[in-house]
Formats: C-alpha cells, sequence, structure tokens
C-alpha cells in the first residue's frame, strides 16, 4: 500500500513538471500564431484552443507526435552543424523523441 502511495506521489510529480513544459509549449506556439496574424486576439484564442485540444484524444496525439518530432529535428540539425556522423544524429534524434513522446504521453495521457 505504501508502495503504492510513494509510486502515486512520484507520478504526480513528475506529471507537474512535464505538464509545465506543455504550458511553455502552448504559450510559445499561441504567440508565433498571435505574431504570424498581427493580433493579440489570435494569440488568445490560439492559446485556448491549444489548451483543449492537448485533452482530446486523436488530435492531442498528433500534436504530441508533432512536437516530438520537432523537437528530434531540432537535435539532428544541431548534431549536423557540428559535423556528427548521421548515424549518431539519427540516434540522437529517436532518443530526443521517444524521451518527449513519453514526457508528453504521462503528462495530458492520450497516446
Amino acid at each position: 500500500m505504501w508502495s503504492q502511495i510513494r509510486d502515486g506521489l512520484h507520478a504526480y510529480e513528475v506529471s507537474k513538471r512535464f505538464g509545465a513544459v506543455m504550458f511553455w509549449e502552448t504559450v510559445v506556439a499561441s504567440c508565433i500564431i498571435g505574431g504570424i496574424n498581427d493580433s493579440l486576439w489570435a494569440g488568445v484564442i490560439a492559446f485556448l484552443g491549444i489548451l483543449i485540444a492537448w485533452s482530446l484524444p486523436l488530435i492531442g496525439t498528433i500534436m504530441m507526435v508533432t512536437v516530438s518530432g520537432l523537437y528530434g529535428y531540432l537535435v539532428w540539425e544541431i548534431l549536423r552543424l557540428f559535423g556528427v556522423h548521421s548515424a549518431l544524429c539519427f540516434l540522437g534524434l529517436a532518443l530526443t523523441f521517444l524521451v518527449a513522446f513519453g514526457s508528453h504521453v504521462m503528462t495530458a495521457g492520450n497516446g
């Protein structure tokens, strides 16, 4: 019983930590959308829409894969910029994607 309580508290702490990451991802995406449209209201509506979309099963899963893939692609490009062999770049991409996707699944639970 105590181990289940301990595991539940640990899962809550992890979820809370990654929830902040998802919040900041939402803020950055809404700022980009608001900036592209040159409208504060577009950013506000995008912020609320993205927060709601994270909780929808299919759309939330697509968003998790997209954001995790973007992180992986950025790692690929950064490693390639430093002249790292492409196999190691792919390894960095794969590990980053898996870690990011796992953290999104633990937080949003749509996976």
